[in-house]
C-alpha cells in the first residue's frame, strides 16, 4: 500500500517541511542496508551467469528501496525507483513522493553511486551526480536532495577527501563534511552547492554504506 499522506499542496514546501521526508527516508535505508547486510554475508552479490552485462548500482538500488518499502515509517510518503523507468525524463534513481493531492505531488529525489577510493568512481559521483543537481537536472524545484554511495572498496573517511577535490570551486559553497543526520547512523554527510538562475542554492545530504564483504568482485 503507498504511503503517502493524502494533502492537497499547491506550492513546494519549505527546507523545514521537506527535511524530514529525506531524513525519515535515510534512516528506513539503513534499516533496510542492514537487513541486505545481513544476507548478502553470507550469499554476496554476484554477475548472473546467464547475462553478458549486469547493472550492479541497479541491483543495489532496488534491493535496497525493496526492502524499505516493508519497514515502518514516521512519515507517510512512497518510495519511488524513478530508473526503472525508461521513458521517464531526467531519471533519477529513487524519489520520496511525500505529497498527493489531486493531481499534485512532490517528490524528493536521491541519486545512487558505486565508489571507490580513486578518480573514475570519485568523479563519477561528482559528475553524474552532485553535478545534475547543481545544474537543475535533478530536483530544480527542490531545495534539498539526497545521495546515496554503495562503497565497493576503501573507506568513506578515504572517499570523501577525493570527492571534494572533484567539487567544481565556482559552485559549490560546502563541500561534503560529516553531518549527524540519523541516530545510530554513521558517514552521513552535508555539502551545499550554487545553482545557476534563480534556482538558487541546493543542499545535499550524503549516505555511504559499506558493500565491501557483499559483492563478489570480477
Amino acid at each position: 500500500m503507498p504511503r503517502i499522506n493524502p494533502v492537497i499542496v499547491h506550492e513546494p514546501w519549505s527546507f523545514d517541511k521537506i527535511f524530514p521526508y529525506l531524513k525519515d527516508a535515510f534512516g528506513v535505508m539503513n534499516e533496510a542496508y542492514k537487513i541486505i547486510y545481513k544476507e548478502k554475508s553470507i550469499h554476496p552479490y554476484k554477475k548472473p551467469a546467464n547475462k553478458k552485462k549486469w547493472n550492479l548500482e541497479n541491483s543495489l538500488t532496488e534491493d535496497l528501496v525493496r526492502i524499505a518499502e516493508t519497514i515502518p515509517t514516521e512519515l507517510f510518503y512512497e518510495l519511488d525507483i524513478e530508473s526503472k523507468n525508461p521513458k521517464k525524463k531526467n531519471r533519477i534513481d529513487i524519489t520520496i513522493i511525500y505529497a498527493l493531492g489531486i493531481g499534485f505531488e512532490q517528490r524528493l529525489g536521491i541519486e545512487c553511486k558505486r565508489l571507490k577510493n580513486n578518480n573514475r568512481f570519485c568523479y563519477e559521483y561528482h559528475e553524474n551526480g552532485i553535478k545534475r543537481f547543481v545544474e537543475g537536472y535533478y530536483s530544480e524545484k527542490m531545495p534539498i536532495a539526497g545521495m546515496i554511495g554503495f562503497i565497493q572498496e576503501d573507506s568513506a573517511d578515504e572517499i570523501v577527501p577525493n570527492i571534494n577535490r572533484h567539487l567544481d570551486k565556482f559552485t559549490t559553497i560546502q563541500p561534503l563534511k560529516p553531518v549527524s543526520l540519523v541516530e545510530h547512523v554513521h558517514f552521513t554527510f552535508f555539502s551545499r552547492h550554487k545553482r545557476s538562475g534563480e534556482l538558487g542554492e541546493i543542499k545535499l545530504y550524503h549516505l555511504m554504506l559499506d558493500y565491501i564483504k557483499l559483492i563478489v568482485s570480477g
